[in-house]
């Protein structure tokens, strides 16, 4: 029963892959994670057998913590992968931050005529 209600969405691309970089920490251990387009799965210790699980494929990880407590490196892993963002809203946010500047842009602009 615990494990059905512990269940995450892994949001992914269409290529498998995550849509950006996210960085996490549980306990002592703090992982981070990038979009790495055909390299594969580069990760390591305890967070390369999360990736693998969750069906990812090329994807760079990146262990930011001293830590060796394999259990507490695996869960900083899900709680990155549980704090991705939906694709579409990275594709927005993206989106939003560039009519944003075009528009401070216009406004530097029209203020130096």
């Amino acid at each position: 029963r615990d494990a059905k209600r512990k269940m995450i969405t892994v949001r992914t691309t269409k290529e498998m892959s995550i849509p950006c970089a996210t960085e996490a920490k549980y306990s002592a251990s703090r992982v981070l994670m990038m979009p790495s387009p055909g390299k594969g799965v580069i990760a390591g210790g305890a967070v390369r057998p999360v990736i693998e699980l969750a069906g990812l494929h090329d994807i760079s990880t990146k262990l930011l913590s001293r830590s060796k407590n394999s259990l507490n490196n695996a869960r900083a892993a899900i709680e990155a992968l549980k704090n991705l963002p939906l694709v579409k809203t990275a594709e927005t946010a993206k989106k939003k931050t560039a009519e944003k500047s075009a528009e401070a842009s216009a406004t530097d602009t029209d203020t130096q005529a």
